[in-house]
């Protein structure tokens, strides 16, 4: 019964993968497609304690912490809720400078009451977009470093069998709003994974993303994935499906980034840090203070018993069939400046030491799968406020 359950919810959440095309190619819902939406829309929205807006006009409900969508997974049945998480965010004495100004954090009008969690409303229209193109394109997704048909990558990668498993990710990740058409979608994000090549590996990502088939709008999210891997195909972006556990009352997932680089200007940047402690759960850590968001359980995932065995920093762009790849980062190639692409700075890991550690060059390699159209950086260890950096992006166009 329950490989039954896991195997509905993977149905669902396929969908939520990965853009297609737009809406004006398909005609209006079956009675059936309909009625399944709406049951959908019941199960996603749980009754709210308390209703705000964001400041782009989302819906935001409180809802009861103990009621929230991730308890409807079947793995997670008799799970117990872990307010914070069991150890400390690292890195918080890392003092900001000018090396970039910090986006502001969301905007809600109002706050939600003790033991309710905020949590972006879905819509019908937003189950109708992921409806559609979940039906036109729903890739297979193997190898972090083999892209899907119609993805492409830059990452700069560490890998665990130099420095034993990983156990945190963290960067100060430059925050572009590239020009995104429905049916494509560009990030710049931390993805942290493990499992074997040649099966579909548990993944974790964190960083921003312009989707305008995912969010209904061309503004840049901060947004979160996560894959189960071992061929199971569960796992969504944000809370779209049950899985995260939402803990911070003020900070939900999805929210919209107020503030975006502009190029040959000072950039904006974000903090994003996921870290597990062994064999526990891996926690997302958000902004300066390192805000703890939510986590996601360890046993949603097939891999990540202890840590991870790659973790990489950089952009992923993806499109529909017969669309153009679409800009990632600034859209323009990295020359090394950090006003002129995006970057991701103070790159830090830990690994079996209990700090942040900063990677070497002889530890560290580049991947791109399509040099045409993007490319990234090594940019080594600069110091100061930059440390360990990378730059990545690139103009899109017709990559393949």
């Amino acid at each position: 019964m329950e490989m039954k359950a896991i195997a509905l919810l993977a149905i669902h959440c396929l969908a939520l993968f990965y853009p297609g095309h737009g809406l004006s190619a398909h005609g209006p819902l079956t009675k059936e497609e309909d009625s399944e939406l709406e049951a959908r829309l019941k199960t996603l929205n749980k009754p709210p304690v308390r209703t705000l807006k964001a400041f782009n006009g989302d819906i935001i409900d409180c809802i009861d912490m103990y009621k929230q969508p991730a308890f409807d997974h079947p793995l997670l049945k008799n799970h117990k809720i872990e307010i914070k998480p069991s150890f400390l965010p690292l890195g918080v004495k890392k003092k900001r400078t000018a090396q970039a100004t910090p986006v502001e954090q969301p905007y809600l009008l109002g706050e939600c009451p003790n033991g309710t969690v905020p949590i972006r409303r879905t819509t019908k229209e937003d189950l109708i977009r992921h409806h559609f193109y979940g039906k036109t394109y729903v890739p297979k997704y193997n190898s972090s470093l083999v892209a899907p048909p119609l993805t492409h990558f830059a990452y700069l990668s560490l890998e665990a069998y130099k420095r034993g498993p990983l156990f945190t990710a963290e960067g100060y990740i430059d925050v572009y709003n590239p020009n995104v058409e429905a049916g494509q979608f560009s990030t710049g994000q931390i993805l942290i994974t493990d499992g074997p090549e040649e099966l579909s590996a548990s993944k974790i990502e964190a960083g921003w993303m312009v989707n305008p088939n995912l969010y209904g709008d061309h503004l840049t999210h901060f947004f979160t994935r996560w894959t189960g891997g071992g061929g199971v195909g569960t796992g969504c972006y944000d809370m779209a499906c049950p899985g995260f556990v939402q803990t911070n009352p003020r900070i939900p997932v999805g929210f919209v980034l107020r503030n975006f680089s502009v190029y040959g200007h000072v950039p904006y940047d974000i903090v994003v840090q996921v870290g597990q402690r062994r064999r526990g759960s891996w926690w997302l850590f958000y902004g300066d203070k390192r805000d703890e968001i939510g986590y996601w359980p360890r046993n949603l995932f097939q891999y990540f018993s202890s840590g991870a065995s790659r973790i990489s920093f950089g952009g992923q762009v993806g499109r529909a069939p017969n669309r153009p790849s679409p800009p990632m980062g600034s859209g323009h190639f990295p020359d090394h400046d950090f006003t002129h692409s995006s970057y991701i700075r103070l790159i830090r890991y830990r690994s079996s030491q209990k700090r942040l550690e900063t990677p070497s060059r002889d530890g560290t390699a580049t991947h791109v799968d399509v040099p045409l159209c993007y490319n990234v950086t090594d940019e080594g260890d600069l110091g100061g406020v930059t440390g360990y950096a990378t730059t990545f992006g690139g103009p899109g166009g017709n990559c393949d």
